[in-house]
């Protein structure tokens, strides 16, 4: 676990992640707590026993430089978790280091220019969000030419994207000249992107949904805690009325043909006024299938620990991909996919937990 120099392209010319200069390697850990998050910035937190820190670490650390300094941490030599250093504390018995991934630079810069002419006709709105977030670390025109400071740190060079299939001309994006580059990624976010920060990369890409193929199979053996099958009958029913269409408020009626009274689901309204009772009742059909027989949902806790033998690497986990989960030993076998949302790692003298908190897929677009 080291201490580096920011992560920048300013007067001394560095450009990559590779290229930071070490400042101390850290000696004495006691814990070590990170993790990742979908559309958000995570946070990692390591402790030092104060006693058995090495006194060329204690020295660097009195010289500290907050934002100016990242945090690496690894795990079997492979680097996990990468961002700025924020606070130090020392407790008398304990030193402990706080600090925040990458995207916290993004509360701190504003795009110098929307989208324009870089980009092609109707873009990507994936494209989009990459070319501004370039923007907002590149040296602002106002400022001094020789203020290089200003281009720190090196985004454009951690920033990928993966096409979303959403086109820019589909939305009705518009951003703020007020606000800061998290807000308007955010912003942009709404109409079906997915951001995360993984290692020392910002990805962005479209929301994982129903249709997206699985990045990773889980089995209810890969978890150190239970996992729940439930039947969702309350949600459920055997018939529907549409109403709305060419015919106005004249329902059609779409129910399973079972042979005991039909069970409603909330009355669904159409917007269109040209739907036939046809096309509504394909809709109702629709419908009814999705919610009869009861769906069969694996429940996941929040942050449940993986086991040592899951089948997924670490660099596998990476927020906003979908996970499929299947439970056999059960009544009723079922299986079911999420987007990963959190990653969260726990480490101490006693061992290791990796904890996964899911979130539901959305519906293809």
């Amino acid at each position: 676990m080291r201490v580096v120099e920011y992560l920048g392209a300013g007067s001394t010319g560095k450009n990559s992640a590779v290229s930071s200069k070490t400042v101390t390697t850290l000696t004495g850990l006691v814990s070590v707590e990170w993790g990742r998050r979908l559309e958000d910035t995570s946070e990692a937190t390591v402790t030092l026993a104060q006693s058995r820190v090495s006194a060329a670490c204690c020295r660097a650390l009195s010289r500290f430089e907050n934002w100016f300094w990242d945090l690496l941490i690894f795990r079997d030599s492979e680097l996990v978790w990468r961002g700025p250093i924020l606070d130090l504390e020392e407790t008398g018995q304990s030193i402990v280091i706080h600090a925040r991934d990458l995207s916290a630079w993004l509360e701190r810069r504003s795009w110098v220019a929307p989208y324009g002419a870089a980009l092609p006709s109707n873009p990507d709105l994936a494209a989009v969000a990459h070319y501004n977030l370039i923007g907002a670390f590149v040296a602002d025109p106002e400022l001094p030419t020789q203020t290089a400071i200003w281009t720190r740190p090196n985004i454009p060079a951690i920033t990928s994207y993966t096409p979303s299939g959403i086109k820019l001309a589909d939305t009705d994006l518009r951003l703020s000249e007020d606000s800061n580059a998290r807000e308007d990624l955010d912003e942009t976010a709404k109409f079906g992107l997915d951001w995360t920060t993984h290692v020392d990369k910002i990805l962005i890409s479209g929301e994982a949904s129903t249709s997206t193929p699985a990045a990773a199979w889980l089995s209810a053996d890969d978890f150190a805690v239970p996992l729940q099958v439930a039947m969702q009958g309350s949600t459920a029913g055997t018939a529907i009325l549409v109403y709305g269409g060419a015919s106005g408020d004249v329902p059609a009626l779409y129910w399973r043909g079972l042979d005991r009274p039909p069970v409603f689901l909330e009355p669904l309204r159409v917007n269109s006024t040209t739907m036939s009772d046809a096309d509504k009742t394909e809709i109702g059909k629709s419908v009814v299938l999705r919610n009869f027989p009861p769906a069969r949902v694996v429940r996941v806790p929040d942050g449940a620990p993986l086991t040592p033998a899951a089948p997924i690497p670490m660099a596998g986990l990476v927020c906003g991909r979908r996970i499929n989960v299947s439970v056999d030993s059960r009544c009723w076998p079922a299986s079911a996919g999420y987007r990963l949302s959190q990653v969260a790692v726990k480490w101490s003298q006693a061992g290791e937990q990796v904890g996964v908190t899911f979130a539901p897929l959305v519906q293809p677009r």
